[in-house]
């Protein structure tokens, strides 16, 4: 069974639990907004090579919305339009 797909803007921040990374329907004011899904203590990021991350104060975000899902041990983010290299890239 595949796993579920949330589709928004990813956003990462790190708390005394480890990296969390939150999907949001929207940035206002440079911001994320209105979070719908979380994945906490995320051990390990998948992250297309092609997604652009902005720094917003202590957190990450996306410039575009993306395709996130999760399975045992790691969250992939991917282009919502796939795109031809998915390789692994680093955050910032």
């Amino acid at each position: 069974m595949p796993a579920p797909t949330d589709r928004g803007y990813a956003v990462i921040y790190k708390d005394d639990s480890g990296t969390n990374l939150a999907v949001c329907t929207n940035l206002i004011d440079g911001g994320p907004y209105e979070a719908y899904a979380v994945h906490f203590r995320v051990r390990r990021l998948d992250i297309d090579k092609s997604i652009k991350f902005k720094r917003a104060g202590r957190i990450l975000h996306t410039t575009q919305p993306v395709a996130v899902y999760g399975e045992p041990g790691v969250v992939h983010v991917r282009p919502s339009i796939p795109s031809a290299d998915r390789s692994v890239a680093t955050i910032p």
